[in-house]
């Protein structure tokens, strides 16, 4: 059970094109074209999330990529 059950963590997406490629960062192409950096993880809350515009989904694979530079960041095992 989560002590903080109306809180979720996201990290940064650049979409400017200048963040460095490394193994702590990983390039999705939807629902923007970006590079989600795996060291800048923000806690929000969900109503944050809630008054943003729904953009869309990450494909499985990009996804994949993300949750790996997120684990590696974090020291976090398969």
């Amino acid at each position: 059970m989560s002590a903080y059950p109306l809180t979720v963590v996201g990290a940064v997406c650049d979409t400017t094109g200048t963040a460095p490629d490394t193994l702590l960062s990983a390039p999705i192409s939807k629902p923007v074209g970006a590079t989600v950096i795996g060291t800048q993880l923000h806690t929000v809350t969900v109503s944050f999330l809630t008054s943003g515009s729904y953009l869309g989904i990450v494909p499985d694979e990009q996804m994949e990529a993300v949750s790996r530079a997120i684990r590696l960041s974090l020291d976090l095992s398969d």
